[in-house]
């Protein structure tokens, strides 16, 4: 079995997702996604299931069921006897001397071998080689499918779109956005972002701008929004949302690696998905 647990926002979530996707698949080990750690805390299994014949797929309550009591061995041996924990919750009690990056790197070296009953796989990868794959292999379960495709029609057939994150990772220049905006003002146009501030400041002088996501006022990336399990419900479908608008645009802009030190990994992530 390969059990691979999310770790912080969606962009990281879906890259280490891929990997083990794959690996998997060449593995031949049945796949058990968690989702359950802080950032995301609901769990894969609420919103997506797989519909690719070619992955054994296992929801992850009933791989909890299936390994419980059992003396199994477990690689990282960190996790053994924590199939429930996330590894965030796990970080304190692993050596600080250790790297723990390097547990993970060997996932892939021990994933085709039976001396392990469960490979665990959690680390902040960027690899979206074949995530297409990936993504047409998931189905998104009702009622979520459904809102987030009356969203989208709401949006008309040729809208366009732009992500923006400018909370923890800036932005240092916006020429392009108003440059985009400006070209584009007969366009309806989608503006995924974690700015309110912004938000509302562009909306002022352009009227052709779009959002559906709901602020909490904490000038934070909103996967770090800690409140109710209902606001998190209301932030994961904010989340699938503004991915599916900007994958499915006509024309998707992302801010210019030149302008930042570090690229967001959503957007990162709805490039690769486009």
């Amino acid at each position: 079995m390969l059990l691979v647990k999310g770790i912080n926002g969606f962009g990281n979530m879906m890259s280490v997702l891929n990997v083990s996707y794959h690996l998997a698949k060449t593995s031949k080990r049945t796949l058990i996604v968690d989702w359950t750690h802080p950032e995301w805390e609901v769990g894969f299994d609420e919103y997506f299931t797989f519909k690719d014949d070619k992955i054994k797929y296992l929801e992850y309550n009933k791989f909890l069921e299936k390994v419980k009591n059992k003396n199994l061995e477990v690689y990282p041996k960190f996790f053994k006897n924590n199939l429930d924990k996330s590894l965030i919750e796990l970080k304190p009690t692993i050596d600080k001397d250790n790297n723990y990056g390097e547990y993970f790197d060997n996932c892939i070296k021990y994933a085709d071998k039976k001396k392990y009953d469960v490979i665990v796989f959690s680390y902040n990868w960027l690899a979206y080689n074949g995530i297409k794959s990936l993504w047409n292999s998931l189905i998104l379960k009702e009622p979520y499918n459904d809102i987030i495709k009356n969203k989208i029609l709401s949006l008309g057939s040729d809208y366009k779109a732009i992500h923006i994150r400018n909370t923890d990772i800036k932005n240092v220049n916006l020429y392009w956005v108003i440059e985009f905006l400006t070209n584009n003002k007969d366009k309806t146009v989608y503006l995924a972002t974690d700015d309110q501030e912004l938000l509302e400041k562009l909306k002022t002088q352009y009227n052709n701008i779009k959002n559906f996501t709901t602020f909490y006022g904490d000038k934070q990336p909103l996967h770090n929004v800690k409140r109710t399990i209902e606001d998190k419900y209301r932030v994961n479908l904010d989340t699938l949302t503004d991915l599916y608008i900007l994958t499915n645009s006509s024309e998707l802009k992302i801010t210019p690696i030149k302008t930042i030190p570090f690229m967001s990994t959503f957007s990162m992530l709805a490039q690769a998905l486009k």
